[in-house]
């Protein structure tokens, strides 16, 4: 079977997948610095929220590893996959230039717009997926 993988899918995918690994260290690397510990208070410090972030982190590394997978081989849920990841980026964004973020967060929204447009303007993007 011939590869039809578009040049941006494949920069796309690459780029997700070492995101996705660096996070997985990082992740696998909070877990291991933050262990769970009681106070002599008998509440839970403040370890409890890093090994909480540490594993959702790990969590939504292994998703963007495994989507960055399925932009790789064109599996026809990663489009969808990846198009729901960039409007949560894009939300992610929104919401940290609500909060006081200035050109940071613009800048970082345009990424996802990027995305975005060449997933759903490139036909040949289209075609791969059979989107």
């Amino acid at each position: 079977m011939e590869n039809n993988r578009p040049l941006g899918i494949t920069i796309i995918a690459g780029l997700m997948g070492l995101g996705a690994i660096l996070a997985l260290c990082g992740s696998i690397a909070g877990l291991g610095f933050a262990p769970l510990k009681v106070f002599s208070d008998g509440g839970l410090g403040a370890s409890l929220g890093a090994t909480i972030s540490s594993v959702v982190g790990l969590v939504l590394a292994l998703g963007n590893l495994i989507l960055a997978w399925g932009l790789w081989t064109l599996k026809p849920w990663a489009f969808w996959g990846a198009v729901l990841a960039q409007v949560l980026n894009l939300f992610n964004g929104g919401w940290g230039f609500i909060l006081g973020g200035r050109g940071l967060s613009c800048g970082v929204n345009l990424i996802p717009l990027i995305v975005l447009a060449y997933l759903f303007l490139d036909k040949n993007v289209r075609e791969a997926f059979r989107a």
